[in-house]
């Protein structure tokens, strides 16, 4: 059928017919299209879980200054009200930040110093807040953002990493420090992940330092966070906190 033919041109049929037919034409290649689409559904094997965090849907620069002066504040806030010396310091990235440290762990004095998106480059410009305050335990977490924000490699990390736990140990040598491994998260990040956390293990601590393997929680066999314990495959869920603080408290309470 000719083009003219279908929008009523240079045609001798009633307008009527015409339009019957392009009505036709259009349901016929809709139906097509949906058709196609289903069957493509129907060979593609279980939707993936993995969800585009907003973070990637915003411009660089600006969340890199919403980043920044959230970090800001929160040292602004925790420096204006300092917490009395000791109890268990949490240490870290949103995964800390997150954590409803107090409710699970009621007979502790517990201190959050957890900042969304933070690095190791970042804990270590603010440790002199945290040594200020002279706590009994640190448990540290962090890492995971030097690979989507940093674009480091495992070695870049643990080797800032190092540096933390060293000025922690130096400047704090009566407080026990507890480095845990990363948590998986969404699968582009695996490889990092296992490479760090084996070097992280391998690696020779001084005396007080513990390293708690939280990887093997929350990780699927590729690597990826089991959603299970994430919406996000990132963060944790309720459940899946309630479950790493039994393994914390292990730890803590072995000491």
């Amino acid at each position: 059928m000719k083009d003219d033919a279908l929008i009523g041109k240079a045609s001798s049929e009633p307008i009527c017919v015409v339009t019957l037919r392009l009505t036709r034409t259009v349901l016929m290649t809709s139906m097509a299209v949906v058709l196609a689409g289903c069957a493509i559904s129907s060979k593609a094997e279980e939707p993936s879980r993995e969800i585009t965090p907003a973070a990637e849907m915003i411009p660089r620069a600006v969340l890199d200054a919403y980043v920044q002066r959230r970090w800001e504040r929160r040292i602004d806030q925790w420096r204006t009200n300092p917490p009395a010396p000791g109890g268990t310091l949490f240490l870290g990235s949103s995964i800390i930040e997150e954590g409803p440290w107090a409710d699970l762990f009621p007979n502790r004095k517990v201190i959050n110093r957890g900042i969304g998106a933070d690095t190791t480059k970042g804990v270590l410009l603010r440790l002199d807040d945290v040594i200020a305050i002279k706590p009994d335990q640190i448990f540290l977490y962090i890492g995971g953002n030097d690979f989507s924000r940093l674009a480091n490699d495992p070695e870049t990390a643990i080797d800032r990493l190092s540096q933390v736990v060293r000025r922690l140990r130096i400047a704090l040598p009566e407080t026990e420090i507890f480095v845990s491994t990363l948590l998986a998260r969404e699968i582009k990040f695996a490889k990092n992940i296992r490479e760090f956390n084996s070097l992280l293990k391998s690696k020779r601590w001084d005396n007080g330092v513990t390293i708690v393997d939280s990887y093997p929680l929350f990780a699927r066999s590729d690597g990826s966070m089991d959603p299970k314990y994430s919406n996000d495959n990132i963060h944790l869920n309720g459940k899946a906190y309630r479950q790493w603080a039994k393994l914390i408290a292990q730890k803590l309470e072995a000491k």
